[in-house]
């Protein structure tokens, strides 16, 4: 065990490497890879196999902040620890499912046991990582997250390809292996929980009960097939409880799990809606990308993987330095730099069809990594920031809660528009519109968020956790 945190501060942006980039492969892998798996089961209905996909967010995103509460309650070490093995072990169930519904059931249950161990950043990030580099730490975070998005699919169509789809699910064994051992070796044994502290039950039914109304219907806009009466039903859930998830903050503040003073701090609520419309874009982008490659360029499987690799190597060139920026500078400054870079992608996103060359589309792919990088580190950075007071890990947990949630919602939301534009004829002509017109819309939701991120003040924090320049 090592105790000093200066020793000990790789194999912690390891732990915050690893979680993420875990969380976001399982997010992302199962997608090139759901036509074969559909085939195995003989399933012909595309919104049944989308729930491979919401099933697992809907375990992650509803459950990430009942988990932060266990974990900052004395009991961090072992909310990592389980939650590395039932990952492991829901991951092969996966991998067994007999049918589609037992496959299903197991990807729910491996969302959940991904919510564990990414309910351990927060508290890692704050109590782990020194003051002055938590840029670096959201930066870390930041790749691992780019870099599994764009990676993810491209090894899922290589497994499918070239061997059992079910090796998809097998490939976390070793990296579970890999966390389990980080989180053994170099957190210290949990101090023990507080009375009256863990999170309250109503709370807990009620995030799952949102986060499941919502993502339905989310996931009905990419493939629409609820009725009228469907989406009322699913909206009035949501509604409701909200209602309950935010009564239960306020009747009891040490046992809630969403703080209402956190969600009326305007500042706060600002750079999170900004970094939730950017990273709709970020999701969206990176779910369109290979589709773009692959119709309308014609390109194969492994040709886009190849290219895809562009996008990564860009990214991480520039995360740390990203994040070193935020540490030194406050993070406003290179939060407006990545609305920037996002615009330019918008504006090349206009123009990529294969007439361009592949000279442009290789540009498209750097500055879209570069995105990525400043993105992912500077708005996070901002949101730690900003937290309210006495709720940094809560206001941290919401972080990652809108990060996964967001990728989902930006995902179905260019689903959506994909079919609009071809009215489910894709054509490499038709898709290419489409792609012109989600680059529109994503210009459009990037000046809102531009917008937003001017109106908030610059924060900049020393090493000692103190204010010293807003």
């Amino acid at each position: 065990m090592i105790n000093d945190r200066t020793k000990a501060v790789l194999p912690i942006f390891g732990i915050l490497f690893m979680v993420d980039f875990l969380n976001c492969l399982d997010a992302s892998i199962v997608n090139v890879a759901l036509p074969v798996i559909l085939k195995h089961f003989n399933i012909l209905s595309g919104s049944d196999g989308s729930w491979l996909i919401f099933g697992y967010a809907l375990g992650l995103s509803s459950l990430i902040l009942p988990f932060c509460k266990f974990g900052n309650n004395g009991r961090l070490r072992k909310i990592g620890v389980w939650g590395s093995i039932l990952l492991l072990i829901t991951s092969v169930l996966c991998g067994l499912s007999a049918d589609f519904v037992m496959l299903i059931v197991a990807r729910i249950a491996q969302g959940a046991a991904s919510a564990m161990i990414a309910a351990t950043v927060p508290i890692v990030l704050l109590d782990y990582v020194p003051k002055e580099s938590k840029g670096v730490g959201l930066a870390v975070t930041g790749a691992s997250t780019g870099l599994a998005l764009v990676v993810g699919p491209t090894i899922g169509g290589i497994i499918a390809h070239l061997f059992d789809w079910t090796w998809i699910f097998y490939l976390n064994v070793p990296l579970c292996i890999i966390l389990l051992y980080l989180y053994m070796a170099y957190l210290p044994k949990d101090s023990g929980k507080e009375k009256n502290r863990d999170p309250s039950i109503i709370g807990t039914i009620a995030s799952l009960l949102f986060f499941a109304s919502l993502l339905t219907l989310v996931e009905d806009l990419g493939d629409p097939d609820l009725t009228f009466r469907g989406r009322l039903i699913a909206a009035a859930i949501a509604i409701v409880s909200a209602v309950l998830l935010i009564r239960s903050a306020k009747k009891d503040t040490d046992k809630a799990i969403l703080a209402t003073r956190m969600v009326m701090n305007r500042e706060y609520m600002m750079v999170t809606i900004a970094f939730l419309l950017t990273t709709m874009v970020a999701g969206g982008l990176n779910f369109m990308a290979p589709y773009l490659m692959q119709i309308t360029w014609g390109m194969s499987p492994s040709e886009c993987g190849l290219y895809l690799i562009i996008c990564s190597v860009a990214m991480i060139s520039v995360v740390i330095f990203v994040g070193k920026w935020c540490d030194k500078s406050g993070a406003k400054n290179p939060s407006l730099t990545a609305m920037i870079v996002r615009l330019i992608t918008c504006g090349l996103g206009v123009i990529l069809a294969p007439a361009v060359g592949i000279p442009v589309l290789v540009v498209y792919l750097v500055i879209l990594g570069i995105g990525h990088a400043f993105s992912g580190t500077a708005q996070p950075t901002r949101m730690v920031h900003h937290a309210t007071p006495g709720f940094k890990v809560e206001g941290t947990g919401f972080m990652l809660v809108i990060n996964y949630f967001a990728i989902a919602a930006g995902s179905a939301l260019f689903a959506m528009i994909l079919g609009l534009v071809t009215g489910g004829v894709e054509t490499p002509d038709s898709v290419f519109e489409a792609f012109k017109v989600m680059s529109l819309a994503s210009a459009a939701i990037v000046i809102a968020a531009t917008v937003l991120t001017l109106m908030v003040r610059n924060i900049v924090v020393d090493k000692d956790g103190a204010v010293v320049e807003n």
